[in-house]
């Protein structure tokens, strides 16, 4: 399987939008590996893990032609994520050439306010799925299955298990610390891991935070999988999802996790596992 970050950023971006910190200055003016755009991911280019406001900028930087693309899954609806104006240029009077829909998968929120759009709500554009926490639905050769995330209490947001011909891969943001049910399900099910792929919003933000981890949360994931045996030395292990808040530089935060192993993600950071 093959994992590509479009996006690596949270919901304000790297540089933020408004911002004039220290850190928004630095980036302005190196870019490079500490410029982020908002959080997207493409499974074996073929399945989409959310739709932020900058998907457009990622399909021209990344030479994409969503066209092709057959399923999008959410993780929830927060505007990072979610940028439901944009399933509506699949309309006819947009997009060319649609002989198949899209598959939308998401939860109740997501699904209201894709149903509020009426231009996609016809035969061969957009198919809505809703998704339910800890059961499995198969699409396009991969099976997903999600998982409940700590994140935003109002709507039931999800992390995934993505499995295809014999690999897994556990993508988990936006999330605080797993919460108990999610851990239940996966040490009950022994759900072996290739790849590992955390939230790090917080970055060096000492105590756990609701809704998000950071470096000390990270680590102490990893922690426990490998006491329940749940990853091996070819596991790979990942953060992504930073903000310019408590951000710690690409540089620094790889040697920070340098010794656990854990790559630090960027935009259009690419790794197959």
């Amino acid at each position: 399987m093959k994992i590509q970050y479009l996006g690596t950023g949270a919901a304000e971006g790297i540089p933020a939008v408004w911002c004039d910190c220290m850190v928004c200055r630095k980036v302005r003016k190196t870019m490079g590996r500490d410029f982020r755009t908002r959080s997207q991911a493409l499974i074996d280019d073929r399945l989409m893990v959310d739709f932020p406001p900058d998907a457009y900028w990622h399909m021209i930087k990344y030479g994409l032609s969503y066209h092709d693309l057959k399923n999008v899954i959410f993780t929830h609806s927060h505007q990072d994520h979610f940028y439901p104006e944009e399933f509506n240029m699949r309309s006819t009077i947009y997009a060319h050439g649609i002989t198949e829909p899209v598959h939308v998968w998401g939860n109740e929120e997501i699904l209201k306010r894709l149903e509020n759009v009426p231009e996609i709500m016809i035969p061969q554009r957009v198919d809505l799925h809703k998704l339910t926490e800890y059961e499995s639905v198969t699409m396009d050769g991969f099976c997903v299955t999600p998982l409940r995330a700590h994140h935003d209490p109002k709507e039931n947001c999800l992390i995934f298990i993505i499995e295809k011909s014999g690999r897994r891969m556990l993508y988990g943001n936006d999330t605080g610390v797993w919460p108990d049910e999610t851990w239940d399900f996966i040490e009950r099910n022994r759900t072996h891991f290739d790849l590992v792929s955390m939230d790090c919003t917080m970055g060096s933000q000492s105590e756990s935070y609701c809704g998000h981890m950071g470096v000390k949360d990270v680590k102490n994931t990893v922690a426990r999988l490998w006491e329940d045996g749940l990853v091996d030395h070819n596991t790979k292990f990942v953060v992504t999802h930073f903000s310019h808040n408590q951000y710690i530089f690409y540089d620094e935060l790889t040697r920070m996790l340098e010794e656990d192993h854990i790559l630090v993600a960027y935009d259009g950071f690419c790794l197959e596992f």
